[in-house]
C-alpha cells in the first residue's frame, strides 16, 4: 500500500492506536520506518465497542491482507 519514496526517513508519530493507527504501524513496521505509537489510554480494552467498515475502509483493508481476519468469524 505504501512505499518507501513516499514516507520521509525521519521517526513519525502517531497519535492513537485505533485502527487507522494501527494500520499505520504495521505499515511503517513492514518498511523498517521508524515510529512511535501514542496511546491516551491507559489500557486498552474492546469492551463495548462496535466498529462499521464501510466499502472503501475494506477494501484498504484487503491491501494490507487483513480482510480475511476481519471477516472470519470469532
Amino acid at each position: 500500500m505504501f512505499t518507501k519514496s513516499h514516507i520521509p526517513p525521519k521517526k513519525i508519530l502517531i497519535s492513537g492506536a485505533g485502527i487507522a493507527g494501527l494500520c499505520l504501524a504495521r505499515e511503517l513496521k513492514k518498511l523498517k520506518i521508524p515510529f512511535l505509537l501514542i496511546e491516551k489510554k491507559k489500557k486498552l480494552s474492546c469492551e463495548g465497542a462496535g466498529i462499521a467498515l464501510p466499502a472503501n475502509a475494506m477494501k484498504a483493508l484487503r491491501q494490507m491482507a487483513l480482510a480475511e481476519v476481519i471477516e472470519s468469524p470469532i
